[in-house]
């Protein structure tokens, strides 16, 4: 059985599915497989693209052992594949109910919750991550878009500070911030991450243009015109590139 196994999971890295199912079916045939191994099943399925074998396994995975969070999350993700939300959300519910200190799981159905655009279900799961770790970063990211969505923007900020904490170079997090605090009418600090970003990745086009609105803003018209310039310069849709040189010839 061991050189079954240890065959299949050799195919199974060499993308070779196909042949690491027939391996670990061989398993099952002697009748000593446990749940990793309709796991890996199903996980070959689902590289094949075969979606409603690989529910099949992980659900009989599942049967084997309700008490892994990889299967539960393993099964949503087939569903999401399939745009089924509502049955990838209620097998991490499942999961939950079983283990519901895991915080991986509930990080998986609050991005689910988000993606359905149900805000207050996501946001109780984020609650509770944070509760437990309150620097996660996934959940303090995922709960500053609520809020900035939302329209809190003091609260979104604080949650995108905590993970500036821990991502003091992603030029993704200091426009995150940038934006809620322009939509804060903190306009000081908004350009403050603006400049951030564009230290961090000077191809970062949108910052560019955001700069210039804050800046033209503050009436620095002609700091304004050098941002909207170099934005120009990227390749954009040419109806972005005449709005953009008709503010600047303004």
């Amino acid at each position: 059985m061991k050189e079954s196994i240890e065959k299949g999971l050799k195919l199974f890295k060499e993308k070779n599915f196909k042949e690491a199912i027939d391996c670990f079916q061989s398993v099952i045939e002697k009748g000593e497989a446990d749940f990793t191994i309709y796991n890996n099943i199903a996980t070959s399925y689902f590289e094949l693209q075969n979606y409603e074998k690989a529910i099949e396994f992980f659900e009989k995975a599942l049967q084997k052992n309700l008490k892994s969070p990889d299967i539960y999350m393993n099964l949503a993700s087939v569903y999401h594949k399939l745009n089924d939300l509502n049955s990838a959300i209620n097998v991490l519910e499942n999961g939950n109910a079983v283990l519901p200190d895991d915080l991986n799981i509930r990080q998986m159905k609050a991005d689910l919750l988000l993606e359905d655009l149900q805000y207050d279900n996501a946001m109780q799961e984020l609650e509770f991550i944070l509760d437990k770790n309150p620097n996660d970063i996934d959940a303090n990211y995922d709960i500053a878009k609520i809020y900035f969505d939302t329209g809190f923007y003091e609260s979104a900020i604080n949650h995108y500070e905590r993970v500036l904490d821990e991502k003091e170079n992603s030029a993704d997090i200091h426009y995150a911030i940038a934006q809620a605090y322009s939509a804060n009418d903190d306009i000081d600090k908004a350009i403050f991450h603006l400049f951030s970003v564009i230290s961090i990745n000077q191809a970062y086009y949108p910052a560019y243009k955001k700069l210039g609105v804050m800046l033209l803003a503050k009436g620095e018209k002609e700091e304004a015109k050098e941002y909207f310039e170099k934005y120009v310069k990227f390749d954009l849709p040419k109806e972005e590139i005449e709005e953009i040189k008709k503010i600047i010839n303004r």
